[in-house]
């Protein structure tokens, strides 16, 4: 019964942000897989929404780690239409961003988006027990991430100055000295057999340099990883990877033709207003 008043109403993402705040949530998969071990037969509705509450952190997880509120704010607007989570939750959030034209009807194929190189990846890897991946990237960084959470573990290993080197994978730090003095992007990445250490590759190319920054004020930004920010460093929302394509800037006035995704701010909370985005009367 427990389960059921829990997963089966917008207490499941009441639970979710309170497991984000007590830095929590790579325990919530597991716990709503126990659950559906636990649901009878005649509770299909129960089930399929701790289903959709599996697949949910799965894709959003990232982002509400990285940012509580946005648990609501940029994960549930984006949660596919066609899905009983969707279904049951979005009247009672109404204050969200709007997806007019171009929303996803059900869930991706591939359940995890790793977010945070800012170029493209050369190279990832799993460790042996499946449980991290490490990516490296033309950034210049590398990266070690949760395989179940999506989620980054540390900050990214910065520092790559040869053609191999060889990092702690445990505590982020590099292992000796490098062995040539050359800085490129990282192009190849492993694990040693017993997860302990990442080795590295960077091949002797120069990389076009191009600027990014006009030098002139702008209040509102998207970024690379998908965020979009306000003055002051807020995160206004998060755009997720399918949808980066086809995401026209917020400064366009027209397309012609139409097509891609397009979003209805006129409704949408944000800032220290955040939490009126629930109406309980619903």
């Amino acid at each position: 019964m427990l389960v059921k008043t829990v997963v089966g109403c917008e207490k499941l993402l009441f639970w979710l942000e309170a497991l984000s705040l007590l830095d929590g949530l790579g325990h919530a998969m597991s716990a709503l897989a126990s659950s559906i071990s636990w649901l009878q037969v005649g509770e299909a509705d129960v089930l399929i929404l701790a289903q959709d509450g599996i697949k949910f952190v799965h894709n959003f997880g990232n982002v509400i780690s990285h940012s509580t509120p946005h648990l609501y704010i940029s994960a549930l607007p984006f949660t596919p239409s066609n899905t009983k989570l969707s279904r049951l939750l979005m009247p009672k959030f109404s204050q969200l961003v709007g997806v007019s034209v171009g929303g996803k009807k059900e869930w991706p194929a591939a359940q995890v988006a790793l977010q945070g190189h800012t170029s493209s990846v050369q190279s990832v890897g799993f460790s042996s027990d499946g449980r991290r991946v490490v990516s490296g990237s033309s950034d210049n960084t590398m990266r070690i991430w949760d395989a179940e959470r999506g989620v980054q573990i540390g900050g990214p290993l910065e520092g790559h100055t040869s053609s191999v080197q060889i990092w702690d994978a445990e505590r982020g730090v590099q292992i000796g000295g490098p062995l040539e003095g050359h800085i490129d992007w990282v192009n190849s990445v492993g694990f040693s057999s017993d997860g302990r250490r990442i080795v590295m590759r960077s091949e002797i190319k120069v990389a076009d340099a191009c600027a990014h920054e006009d030098g002139q004020y702008q209040p509102v930004k998207l970024f690379n990883d998908g965020w979009i920010g306000g003055p002051r460093g807020r995160l206004l929302l998060w755009i997720p990877p399918t949808f980066w394509n086809e995401f026209y800037s917020m400064w366009n006035t027209m397309v012609i033709p139409r097509g891609g995704i397009e979003l209805d701010l006129s409704q949408m909370v944000h800032g220290n207003k955040w939490q009126q985005c629930f109406n309980a009367t619903v």
